[in-house]
């Protein structure tokens, strides 16, 4: 027979601000936390060596009080009799419990949930295009920076771009001088890379960039020397060519992205100065464009990136130092230039990349060695500079990802091979850097994964 003893525990608070759900948000609040422990009768133990009161971990979730909408993952750190500090949010597993209430303040420390997210496996694969290898990092989920966990040789010459399945359990790359794709099945555990039987696979001439549906079954890559786009059926990472691949597009081809529907396949022209769209056949994966396709973007349109709600694409401009924005027609798949548009950018831009909320925009500038940063009006798509940009990156900023938690930007710099990790503002998309990372050669792109931890 069990007894159940209360043991009270200090209360905490902390002025916290939220920023992704409604805006900053700055309030106080008491955190009374009661460990609920379970006692065997008739077991004793001498006080005096008593270890002090366990005390487990619960990312919970609060709201604010001045805005009740608002509510963001925290982790509280409390005191013990000892003096140890230590998370005292409760564990469900053993009935560990943490109650909120908006009065009262004390001493203590909360922090977001995200911070220290320990459940997630993150890794980042940079491709090495001069050394045919594949770099592959951990990253600390806590603080951003990266670890050299090793290489591996490319299954081809001159590997340059890099995607990941939706699931992020393989990982395609283009072999630039070979004009062929391989792809990888990634070990969860340790990011390690064993290449798919079957592959590399043939593609078009001088193959670039790849996009793979939200499904993770067709995968696209664009061939500038052939001036088409070819198409794939992805099977267990094994890549079939579809019926009717490869599909024309405009002049040397490069930036392609799938809409999250799945239904649209947009893909930029760099020398046509245009962007070819097309709907995709669900069953099938085959293309068609779409009415009014191609669409102009501008002087050298590079690389493309939409809104997670798909009203929006942006593109980058290389020859005309901009970003060009339209807004989406969902149902058509059509693109229609936004007022104010294009907007100024570095010298030579060409990679961009959204962060996960839609609300910041970044853009490398090859020529300038910058990155320039951009507050996105999601309902009309305009643009406007993040206070301080643009931010200095390393020779030529050929790639950019973001991750984890949206909480930091890795830029793969070309001619200095190596990789700049920047922490991100949340609340105005400003840019810190906090480490650089040898790359161990010309870093074209990079992409990050995160794993979740299996269940025990």
């Amino acid at each position: 027979m069990k007894k159940m003893i209360e043991i009270p525990h200090t209360a905490l608070t902390k002025s916290v601000k939220g920023s992704r759900h409604g805006g900053p948000v700055k309030f106080a609040f008491a955190v009374v936390l009661s460990l609920i422990v379970a006692m065997q009768i008739g077991c004793s133990r001498d006080s005096s060596k008593q270890d002090p009161d366990p005390l487990s971990t619960q990312v919970l979730t609060i709201n604010s009080a001045a805005d009740p909408d608002t509510s963001m993952p925290f982790v509280a750190t409390g005191t013990s009799s000892d003096g140890s500090s230590r998370d005292v949010t409760g564990n469900p597993l053993n009935n560990d419990a943490a109650t909120v209430s908006n009065s009262g303040t004390t001493a203590g420390n909360i922090r977001k949930g995200p911070d220290i997210d320990a459940e997630r496996a993150l890794f980042a694969y940079v491709a090495n295009s001069d050394a045919n290898t594949i770099s592959i990092f951990t990253i600390d989920p806590k603080t951003g920076q990266l670890s050299d966990a090793g290489t591996v040789p490319a299954s081809g010459v001159s590997p340059i771009y890099l995607e990941l399945d939706p699931a992020a359990d393989f990982l395609f790359v283009t072999n630039l001088g070979s004009n062929t794709i391989a792809s990888y099945a990634i070990d969860s555990l340790t990011g390690a890379l064993t290449l798919v039987p079957g592959t590399p696979v043939p593609t078009g001439a001088a193959p670039r960039n790849i996009a793979v549906d939200p499904a993770g079954t067709f995968l696209y890559l664009s061939n500038v020397g052939s001036n088409n786009v070819s198409g794939y059926v992805i099977s267990n990472g094994g890549l079939t060519e579809m019926r009717g691949s490869p599909f024309p597009t405009g002049l040397a081809p490069y930036g392609l992205t799938v809409s999250d529907s799945g239904r649209f396949l947009y893909v930029t022209n760099r020398d046509s100065n245009d962007v070819t769209a097309y709907s995709i056949d669900a069953a099938t994966g085959s293309l068609t464009p779409i009415a009014g396709s191609p669409f102009f973007a501008g002087r050298g349109a590079r690389d493309i990136d939409l809104s997670a709600s798909g009203r929006l694409a942006f593109v980058t401009d290389r020859f005309a130092n901009a970003v060009t924005v339209f807004s989406v027609d969902t149902l058509s798949g059509a693109l229609a230039q936004i007022p104010g548009s294009p907007f100024p950018a570095g010298t030579d831009p060409r990679p961009l990349t959204l962060d996960a909320s839609g609300k910041f925009l970044y853009v490398g500038n090859t020529v300038s060695n910058d990155i320039s940063a951009y507050i996105v009006d999601k309902k009309t798509g305009s643009l406007m500079p993040v206070p301080g940009s643009p931010f200095p990156a390393g020779n030529v900023p050929f790639g950019l990802a973001v991750g984890p938690s949206d909480r930091f930007l890795y830029v793969s710099n070309l001619a200095s091979k190596d990789i700049f990790v920047f922490a991100i503002d949340d609340e105005t998309g400003s840019l810190q850097k906090i480490q650089t990372m040898t790359s161990g050669g010309s870093a074209v792109s990079i992409v990050i994964k995160e794993v979740k931890a299996p269940e025990e």
